[in-house]
């Protein structure tokens, strides 16, 4: 039985969260475009403050359960400390920031850096046909400086050369087939042109 539960919860993994990072990125792709100050502080208020509010109020309750609970300790629960108790000991010390641990939420937060890395990409790849360059120009930047500095974080945490380049060489690409491969007009633009 042990390796059924083993076996399903790493096919859920294989399967749902790809599925759940699709299903996501297809709502993005069907929201209107805003500009780059306007979609991030969006971005935050639906992805991070629901982050920070669930970890403020789940992760405690479930580290207290993972290092207090004790077959060996008498009573009904099994606990070694009272909880009341610990999670006064964990908001009043620095046991907060010790035991960081994101657990189950970490797509949040995932979802938001991507979200960051990726706006500029969309927003220059929607802006090539414009005649502002201006704009092409800003959103160029902000994309490169992006993606640069992912590359530098990736060196700087030991991450192999090659794995920095192919980790730009997708948005790269993006940006190419961008200026190559016009996109298809809005519906709302083509309507407003008839």
């Amino acid at each position: 039985m042990l390796k059924f539960v083993e076996s399903f919860r790493a096919s859920a993994l294989q399967i749902g969260m790809p599925m759940f990072f699709h299903i996501s990125g297809r709502g993005q792709a069907v929201s209107p475009s805003m500009g780059l100050k306007k979609t991030f502080l969006r971005r935050a208020k639906r992805l991070l403050l629901p982050f920070v509010i669930s970890y403020v109020l789940l992760i405690p309750p479930w580290q207290y359960i993972d290092e207090e609970y004790d077959w060996q300790q008498p009573g009904s629960m099994h606990m070694k400390e009272n909880p009341i108790r610990w999670l006064v000991g964990y908001w009043t010390t620095s046991e907060f920031l010790l035991k960081f641990d994101m657990a189950w939420l970490w797509f949040l937060p995932a979802l938001y850096l991507i979200t960051v890395f990726s706006t500029p990409l969309f927003l220059l790849a929607e802006q090539y046909n414009s005649s502002r360059t201006d704009v092409q120009r800003r959103y160029c930047v902000v994309a490169f400086a992006l993606w640069g500095s992912l590359a530098v974080c990736l060196l700087l945490c030991s991450f192999s050369p090659n794995f920095a380049f192919f980790s730009l060489l997708g948005p790269l690409s993006a940006v190419v087939v961008a200026h190559v491969v016009p996109l298809p007009v809005p519906a709302t633009a083509a309507v407003a042109g008839n």
